[in-house]
């Protein structure tokens, strides 16, 4: 085991490194040296935050971080509306089965839950030709 000498204290090499994930990390600084980041964001870097990417060094005092393109993680939108009516919804699910949903009807007095079954009904008579034919 080396002694490396550090200002106010003496510390061993063992010390200063450090088991991460079952792999065996170095403690490696680098004194009064330039760091260029190129950032996809402009300004200073927050405190505390972290980015993904490639540090390399270009001469013997600087060094330069290019921050790593990462896409979002955006899932697929699932199961998308065919067709979006007044009282049905089509929806298009992932094996490309085609199915109705029915949307949330407002009750009255002049519209109760019989006339919308009998409305969503027409809608659906009216559409069913036109889905079958654009599903083709």
């Amino acid at each position: 085991m080396t002694k490396k000498a550090f200002k106010g204290s003496e510390k061993t090499q063992s010390n200063m490194n450090s088991v991460i994930a079952g792999e065996f990390r170095f403690a490696n600084t680098e004194l009064c040296v330039d760091l260029k980041l190129l950032t996809y964001q402009p300004g200073r870097l927050q405190t505390g935050k972290s980015l993904h990417g490639v540090i390399a060094r270009d001469s013997y005092d600087h060094f330069t971080f290019v921050e790593k393109a990462t896409m979002p993680n955006v899932p697929p939108k699932r199961n998308p509306i065919v067709y979006s009516g007044l009282f049905v919804n089509v929806h298009k699910s992932d094996d490309g089965r085609l199915y109705p949903t029915f949307n949330r009807p407002v009750y009255s007095k002049n519209f109760s839950f019989t006339k919308f079954c009998h409305k969503a009904a027409r809608e659906l008579r009216h559409i069913a030709p036109l889905i079958e034919e654009m599903n083709r």
